[in-house]
């Protein structure tokens, strides 16, 4: 049985107390972040360590960025059976509607074209 007491997960903050955040696809805005919920979280602390020695080297006036674990205290499975189940009836009843009126716009078509037909004989 796995032993979710022993995760852990890293974080990078540089030394004015900001998180590492990984740039869109543009690769623009900015790097660090407030919010340690908008923080780029590892896994693996190598992955944060080549972060911390990137910005060490590179930029060596703002300091050496620490890392920050983070320890699973608590693991909460969260069942996405019932919303799920919502979503599909929601979806069921959309489908529903849309064949009703695709319908109807048939059948409206269908009758304009006897009436036309109707009217050349």
């Amino acid at each position: 049985m796995n032993n979710f007491e022993d995760l852990e997960f890293y974080a990078v903050r540089n030394k004015a107390g900001q998180w590492f955040h990984r740039r869109g696809n543009s690769g623009s805005g900015e790097i660090w972040r407030e919010d340690v919920r908008e923080a780029r979280i590892y896994n693996k602390i190598g992955s944060a360590r080549s972060q911390v020695t990137f910005f060490a080297e590179k930029y060596p006036s703002y300091g050496v960025p620490e890392i920050v674990c983070f320890k699973v205290g608590e693991v909460v499975v969260i069942n996405e059976e019932d919303r799920l189940k919502k979503k599909q009836e929601r979806e069921d009843k959309r489908a529903g509607i849309r064949r009703i009126k695709n319908s109807r716009a048939k059948l409206a078509c269908a009758q304009s074209e006897l009436k036309e037909e109707e009217e050349v004989f």
